[in-house]
């Protein structure tokens, strides 16, 4: 008896024990996790960073520069700053640093952000605008975002590409090598075309007369002249 009672015992002891220790946890799940948790502190970031974008990011009239592409090794983006500083204008860059707002690195994870703030500096942008550009990826963010924003916003009057090579010494005062001037707005143009043309007016047609005019009585006619002369000729 005792010695089934002490066996009881220590299955149940052995029992306690083995509900009381933590249950191991995956590694896959743990990371699935951090993983959920990151993206949601990444989405509440990204969104009061798009706040201050839409509150302060704002280029001046003819002043908003953007940039695309490397002259060799370097990035065009030092060319349009140096070009910017000089004639007192902005890169997007410059005006975010200047309004105080914190942007993430420029990589794939927060790429999204740096395109929002690229559509917006362009859709914003007055005046004259101006771009340097250099040797360009074929999926750029100029020619996929900035580029066809430009061309859509009416408030643009004139737009200047640069174009730099890597042979080139290329310095604060840069010479174009090509200019694109932006479209009339196309509104414009359906007015012109729903204007009537000018109607000019018909020449005034001379009526002609079938009746022999008057004879005057000291002028012979030419009948007479005809007979004459064959008379003449028969004598």
């Amino acid at each position: 008896m005792l010695a089934t009672k002490c066996l009881f015992l220590g299955l149940g002891l052995l029992c306690a024990l083995v509900s009381a220790s933590p249950v191991p946890i995956d590694d896959s799940v743990q990371l699935v996790a951090r993983t959920r948790t990151a993206a949601k502190k990444q989405q509440t970031e990204f969104k009061k960073i798009k706040k201050q974008l839409d509150q302060k990011l704002s280029p001046p009239r003819n002043k908003a520069v953007f940039w695309s592409g490397n002259v060799g090794s370097e990035s065009t983006k030092h060319h349009a700053e140096k070009y910017a500083k000089k004639t007192g204008k902005q890169t997007l860059e410059m005006a975010v640093k200047k309004n105080g707002i914190k942007m993430p690195a420029f990589n794939k994870p927060n790429g999204g952000l740096w395109k929002y703030a690229s559509n917006l500096w362009a859709e914003r942008s007055k005046g004259k605008t101006t771009a340097i550009l250099g040797n360009m990826r074929p999926k750029n963010t100029y020619n996929r975002i900035e580029r066809p924003a430009l061309d859509k916003n009416k408030k643009v009057t004139k737009h200047t590409e640069h174009h730099i090579a890597a042979t080139r010494k290329v310095g604060p005062k840069l010479k174009s090598s090509s200019k694109k001037v932006k479209p009339q707005p196309q509104k414009a143009a359906r007015k012109n075309h729903n204007k009537p043309a000018k109607k000019h007016p018909a020449p005034k047609r001379v009526a002609k007369t079938t009746s022999n005019p008057k004879k005057s009585p000291g002028t012979k006619s030419n009948k007479g002249h005809a007979n004459a002369k064959g008379s003449k000729k028969r004598k």
